[in-house]
């Protein structure tokens, strides 16, 4: 089952969690950079890496994979983590499970 409700193109037998009404949609992977780095920086590399996922040849790596790219704005992914800790908080207590 693909962990996302967009169905990938070379998937098209593989159920999502949309069609099982699954309200879970992992986003996976976030680039970080250490606290106090200027936002010049920051801005140049997220340009970089939005633009290496936008890419075609990378495009067809991550469909092969069966993955995706979701590139976004560094206030995009800063809007998007909160959720993310707040949605995976929320499972795991509803699972039982305790920090250690």
């Amino acid at each position: 089952m693909q962990s996302c409700a967009r169905r990938y193109p070379h998937k098209t037998n593989e159920k999502t969690h949309e069609i099982e009404n699954n309200p879970i949609e992992s986003h996976g992977w976030g680039l970080f950079a250490p606290a106090r780095t200027p936002g010049s920086i920051v801005a140049t590399i997220n340009t970089a890496v939005n633009k290496v996922l936008t890419n075609a040849e990378m495009k067809q790596l991550l469909d092969r994979e069966g993955a995706g790219a979701a590139p976004m704005s560094v206030a995009q992914l800063a809007d998007l983590l909160p959720k993310e800790i707040a949605l995976y908080r929320k499972m795991a207590q509803a699972a039982g499970m305790r920090p250690e």
